[in-house]
This record gives structure tokens, C-alpha cells and sequence, in this order.
């Protein structure tokens, strides 16, 4: 199964929208299925280790469309 960082629109119980980045995986028909249920922290042993993961964000969150979580509420999420 493969992942990316991607941006994930979200709404609050006021119904107000706010975006964060979470781990996205997908089936081996590149759809994706499963979302991590909190956001991402963007935490390294090294400072080398934090910007390649900022880097990886970049990558993959920047360039690809914007996900809505309300896609995901109908799947199981991974803590």
C-alpha cells in the first residue's frame, strides 16, 4: 500500500471549514482509502530529518488535489 502527505479539508461541529495535512494511503489502483485520524506533526531527530520530511510535504501535499475528509468519515481512520 502506498502513501503521500496531502491536504485534507475538514469542518468543525459550527460547520466551519479548516485544512490540515494528514498521511493518505492508497490501494494498488492509486484510489486512495485510508486517512490518518489526526494531522500530522512535523517532528525529527535531526534538522536534516525535519526539512526532508517539509520537503515531502511540499511534494506530495502542494502539488495534488485537496481531499475532503468527508470522504474518509465512511472508512476507518488509522490512529
Amino acid at each position: 500500500m502506498n502513501w503521500s502527505y496531502r491536504i485534507i479539508r475538514h469542518k468543525n461541529k459550527q460547520q466551519e471549514t479548516y485544512y490540515a495535512i494528514h498521511e493518505v494511503f492508497y490501494r494498488k489502483n492509486g484510489n486512495a482509502y485510508l486517512v490518518t485520524e489526526k494531522p500530522i506533526d512535523i517532528i525529527g531527530d535531526t534538522e536534516l530529518e525535519v526539512k526532508e520530511i517539509i520537503f515531502t510535504i511540499l511534494k506530495d501535499a502542494f502539488y495534488n488535489p485537496v481531499l475532503d475528509m468527508s470522504f474518509f468519515n465512511k472508512r476507518k481512520k488509522i490512529k
